[in-house]
């Protein structure tokens, strides 16, 4: 959701082209359609997205002398929040 909406952002993605309809599928409908998933489950949830002073963190450490470098490490962030 956060990749998408910076590519908005950047104007990579044509917003005017993009419909409710095509985002529902790609976010979901279209995954759960090929693995016989009930839509049901997609109708109670939303999110939120906003633009706070979040950043993905540089490195986790899992164990000793073992890091992990998160995808888009020390990047400014949206937010996601579920409603």
């Amino acid at each position: 959701m956060q990749a998408l909406v910076e590519a908005f952002e950047r104007g990579e993605v044509d917003a005017a082209s993009v419909t409710q309809e095509v985002l529902e599928g790609f976010f979901g409908g279209y995954g759960r359609k090929f693995y016989g998933i009930e839509d049901e489950v997609a109708s109670v949830g939303r999110i939120r997205l906003s633009r706070k002073d979040e950043t993905i963190c540089e490195a986790v450490r899992v164990e000793e002398g073992v890091e992990v470098r998160p995808f888009r490490s020390g990047k400014r962030v949206w937010s996601l929040e579920w409603l």
